[in-house]
C-alpha cells in the first residue's frame, strides 16, 4: 500500500530550522534575550550623545553661561549608561544561560526522536559516529545562531540606527552620506555572507568525513592491529585532514577579508564625517561637545565593525556545519505509518505472503511475486544458497523495507497498515549479529522489556544457559560488556540475546541463524531453550547448519527467491533435490575435518 510522505516535521535550511526551533521550544526566553541585547546596546550606543553633552555643559559652565548642576545631571546619566549596558549585557548572559542550552537539549531529543524513526536501511548506508556528531552540531549549531541573531543583530542595528539618529542631529547634511554608508556596508555584509555559504559547507563535510574516517578506523581497531594497517589508515587520515585543513584556511581567509572589507567601509565614512565635522567646528557652527560625539561615535562604530566581523566568521561556520548535518538528517522517513494506524493484534499468529514483489535499489530483484503461508504455531525453517533471499524475508515481515507489490498479513491484518512498533512488539528476534549495548548485562536482557523484575531477567538467562558465566564475571549482571559486547565472546554474546527473546516473549520467534557463534557443547544447550522458547510461537528460522533445522514442522528451501522445495527433513531427502545435496555435503564435511571451511562456504 502507498505510504505517506514521511517528511521531517522541522525545515532544512539552517535560518529556517532555527526559527523553527526558537519558535516551538523556546519562543519567550528568546524574545527577552534580544530584549535585553538592544536594551544594552541602546545604552552604549547613547554614551556618545551624554559625552558631547557634557563636554559642552563643561564648557558653558566654565564661561559662566549655565548652572553647574547640569555637569551633576549630565555626569549622572553618563555613569548610567556605563552602568545599566553592562548590567543589561551581563542579564543577557544569564537569560542566555537559560535559553540557548534549553534550545540545544530540545533539539537534540526532537532530533534523535525523528532519527531513531528511519528504517534501517537508512543507518545502514551511515557511520554511527558521524551520525551522532551530525546530531550535536544541529543542536550546536542552531544555539550559536540564536545567539548571533538575539546578540550581533540587536548590537549591530541599534548602533547603526542610534548613530545615525545622533548624527542626523547633528550635521543634517550628512544623512545621506549616512545611509548610502549603511546601504553599502549591509549590501557588501550580505553579498560576501552568500558567498561565504560554499565554503562553511565545504568546510563541514570536510570535517564529517574526518569523522566519519576516524570513526571507521577506530571502530574497527582490532583488525587494523590485525592486518598491521596502521600507517595505511594514517595515511588515508593525512589525505582528508589536509582537504579539511585547506578548506578552513580558505574560508578563514575568505571570512577575514570580509572584516577587512566591512572596516575600510566603516573607517573611510568616519574619516570623511570627521573630516567634515572639524571643517565645521573651524567655523564656528559645531561646538567642541559636538566633535567629541562624533569622534566617540566612529570608537563605537570600529567597534562594532570589528565585533561584527569575528561574530559572522562564527556564524557561517555554524550555518554550514548545520546545513551539512540537515542534510543528513532532515531526510524523509521511507516506511512510516498510516494516519491512524491501528496497533497489531496478534492472536494465533498466522503469517502470509501474498504475491510478494521486491527488489533492492540497486535493480537486483529477490521476490517476484512470493506466496506462503505459515500456520498458527508452525516452525519453519528457511535454508538454501546464500542470495536466496532467507534475510530478506525475515527484513520484509518486519517491515524494514517497503514492498513493490503484494502483501504481507499476520492473523488477517496487513503489516504496512499497522503501528510499526506494534509490529516489532509482537516479533522476538535472535539473529547472528548479536547486538549488544554498550551498557550491563542486566540492561541488555531486560532491554525486550523495561519493566521486567531482576528475577525475571535471571530466570530467562537461566533459560538460555547464560547465567553460570554472567555470574563468574567480576559485576555479575551488572558488569559492562563494552561496544558491542566486545568483552564478551561470541558464544555468550549470542546467548545473552537469546535470554534477551526469552524476556520478550512475542509470539511470532524470527531467528536468523541463532546458533552460528556456539560450540558444539553449547549449541545442545542453546538448542534445548529455543525449542522451549518455541513451544507455542509461530517460528522462522534461517539455518546454514542444517541439523538445527531438522525438527521443524517444515523446512523451505530456497533459490534465487523461490521456494524450490517444501517438506519436513525426511521428505526433502527422499525427494533428493537441492535440499539433500546441501546435506549430503555437510554430512561429508562433518566426518572429513579438513573439508569442513569449503563445506561451510557452499553452504553460505
Amino acid at each position: 500500500m502507498p505510504q505517506p510522505s514521511g517528511q521531517p516535521p522541522f525545515p532544512g535550511s539552517p535560518i529556517a530550522f532555527t526559527a523553527w526551533a526558537v519558535r516551538r521550544f523556546i519562543p519567550r526566553r528568546a524574545c527577552l534575550m534580544v530584549l535585553t541585547a538592544v536594551l544594552a546596546a541602546g545604552l552604549q550606543a547613547f554614551i556618545p550623545f551624554v559625552i558631547g553633552r557634557l563636554v559642552d555643559a563643561v564648557t558653558a559652565v566654565a564661561e559662566g553661561t549655565t548652572a553647574p548642576q547640569e555637569i551633576a545631571w549630565l555626569f549622572a546619566a553618563l555613569v548610567a549608561c556605563w552602568l545599566l549596558g553592562p548590567l543589561f549585557q551581563r542579564l543577557y548572559v544569564l537569560v542566555n544561560a537559560y535559553t540557548v542550552p534549553r534550545l540545544r537539549a530540545d533539539v537534540t531529543n526532537r532530533l534523535f526522536a525523528w532519527t531513531t524513526g528511519h528504517a534501517p536501511q537508512f543507518f545502514h548506508d551511515r557511520f554511527a559516529g558521524a551520525l551522532t556528531q551530525r546530531v550535536r552540531q544541529a543542536a550546536d549549531g542552531a544555539g550559536w545562531l540564536l545567539n548571533e541573531v538575539a546578540a550581533a543583530g540587536p548590537r549591530t542595528f541599534v548602533t547603526l540606527l542610534v548613530s545615525g539618529g545622533l548624527i542626523a542631529t547633528t550635521l543634517p547634511q550628512f544623512v545621506v552620506a549616512y545611509v548610502v554608508f549603511a546601504g553599502l556596508f549591509v549590501a557588501v555584509a550580505v553579498v560576501m555572507a552568500y558567498f561565504g555559504v560554499e565554503f562553511s559547507r565545504r568546510m563541514a563535510e570536510a570535517r564529517s568525513r574526518v569523522s566519519g574516517r576516524l570513526a571507521d578506523s577506530f571502530g574497527n581497531a582490532e583488525v587494523m592491529r590485525d592486518f598491521a594497517g596502521a600507517r595505511y589508515e594514517q595515511r588515508v587520515l593525512d589525505g582528508v585532514v589536509a582537504e579539511e585543513y585547506r578548506w578552513t584556511r580558505n574560508a578563514r581567509l575568505y571570512f577575514t577579508a570580509m572584516r577587512v572589507a566591512l572596516l575600510l567601509i566603516t573607517v573611510g565614512f568616519m574619516t570623511g564625517l570627521t573630516w567634515v565635522a572639524l571643517g565645521h567646528a573651524s567655523e564656528g557652527t559645531l561646538s567642541a561637545g559636538d566633535i567629541a560625539m562624533l569622534l566617540t561615535i566612529g570608537v563605537n562604530l570600529a567597534m562594532v565593525i570589528t565585533e561584527l566581523g569575528d561574530d559572522v566568521l562564527e556564524c557561517f561556520e555554524f550555518v554550514g556545519i548545520l546545513r551539512e548535518s540537515l542534510g543528513s538528517l532532515a531526510a524523509p522517513h521511507a516506511i512510516v505509518d498510516a494516519p491512524g494506524a491501528p496497533p497489531l493484534e496478534v492472536t494465533d499468529g498466522v503469517i502470509e505472503l501474498d504475491k510478494v514483489r521486491y527488489g533492492y535499489a540497486d535493480g537486483t530483484r529477490v521476490f517476484d511475486g512470493l506466496t506462503l503461508t505459515i500456520g498458527a504455531g508452525e516452525r519453519v525453517g528457511l535454508v538454501g544458497p546464500s542470495g536466496a533471499g532467507k534475510s530478506t524475508l525475515l527484513k520484509l515481515l518486519a517491515r524494514h523495507h517497503t514492498l513493490e507489490e503484494g502483501g504481507i498479513r499476520i492473523d488477517g491484518q496487513d503489516i504496512a497498515a499497522v503501528e510499526w512498533e506494534s509490529l516489532h512488539r509482537k516479533l522476538a528476534k535472535v539473529s547472528q549479529s548479536n547486538e549488544l549495548f554498550h551498557r550491563s548485562i542486566r540492561d541488555n536482557i531486560r532491554y525486550a522489556r523495561p519493566e521486567a523484575t531482576d528475577r525475571e531477567v535471571e530466570e530467562a538467562a537461566r533459560a538460555a544457559h547464560c547465567h553460570d558465566f554472567i555470574a563468574s564475571r567480576p559485576g555479575g549482571y551488572d558488569a559492562v560488556v563494552g561496544e558491542r559486547g566486545v568483552k564478551l565472546s561470541g558464544g555468550e554474546r549470542q546467548r545473552i540475546t537469546i535470554a534477551r527473546a526469552l524476556l520478550k516473549d512475542a509470539p511470532i520467534l524470527l531467528l536468523d541463524e541463532a546458533t552460528a557463534s556456539l560450540d558444539s557443547e553449547s549449541e545442545a544447550a542453546i538448542q534445548a531453550a529455543l525449542w522451549r522458547l518455541m513451544e507455542g510461537r509461530t517460528v522462522i528460522a534461517i539455518a546454514h547448519r542444517l541439523s538445527t533445522v531438522t525438527r521443524m514442522d517444515r523446512i523451505l528451501y530456497m533459490e534465487a527467491g523461490r521456494i524450490v522445495e517444501a517438506g519436513s527433513h525426511a521428505e526433502l531427502l527422499r525427494r533428493n533435490g537441492g535440499y539433500a545435496a546441501m546435506w549430503r555435503r555437510q554430512a561429508e564435511a562433518n566426518e572429513r575435518p579438513e573439508q569442513a571451511v569449503s563445506a561451510r562456504q557452499i553452504s553460505l
